[in-house]
Formats: C-alpha cells, structure tokens, sequence
C-alpha cells in the first residue's frame, strides 16, 4: 500500500510540474515574436521526435504513473503541433535564458 502512494504521489507531483512547464513555455511564446524559420522547424521536428521517443519510453513502463505520464506527453505534443510558432520561440527564449545563465556563471 505505501508503495501505491508513493508512485500517485509521484504521479500528483510529476503532473503539476508538466502542467507548470506547459504553462510557462505557454506565456514565453504569447510574449515572445518570432518567425518560423528552416532551422526553427528542423529544431520542432527535433524536438517532437524526441518527446515521441519519451512517450514510447513511458509506455514500456506499466502503470498508474507511465499512464499519466504518456498522456501529459501527447498533449504537449498536441500543443507543439498545433502551436509550432510558440513552442519554437518558446524553446529559443529557454535555450537564450539557459545560455545567459550559463555564461553569467562562468564569469
């Protein structure tokens, strides 16, 4: 029984985060204005194999918490298919933030 409650509180905790990430990737696109470029949609395709990759990966693993996390993985591929434009100005202002934290640090 600990052992169920363990992998649903996993699971809670696994969803909030998704659904934050979801959100926040969400509000750097609406803010962010950007077009589609070549290599932004070589970058998409990327990206969409991989969380391809990951759900299939998920479902190799049985349960309650690979299940949940399978679905949160094909909505956000919904989103990324229906929403190219932002999740690549999105994925651009992370990898932007992630690049000036890194250098700011190595300062």
């Amino acid at each position: 029984m600990a052992k169920d409650r363990t992998l649903t509180e996993i699971k809670e905790e696994l969803e909030e985060q998704l659904t934050s990430i979801a959100k926040r990737v969400a509000e750097i696109a609406e803010d962010s204005v950007s077009d589609a470029t070549s290599e932004g949609e070589v970058q998409f395709s990327r990206a969409k194999e991989k969380l391809e990759r990951l759900s299939a990966k998920l479902s190799e693993h049985s349960g309650e918490l690979g299940e949940s996390a399978k679905k949160a993985a094909k909505k956000a591929s919904q989103y990324a298919e229906e929403n190219p434009k932002k999740v690549i100005a999105g994925a651009a202002a992370l990898g932007l933030l992630a690049g000036l934290l890194i250098r700011r640090r190595n300062k």
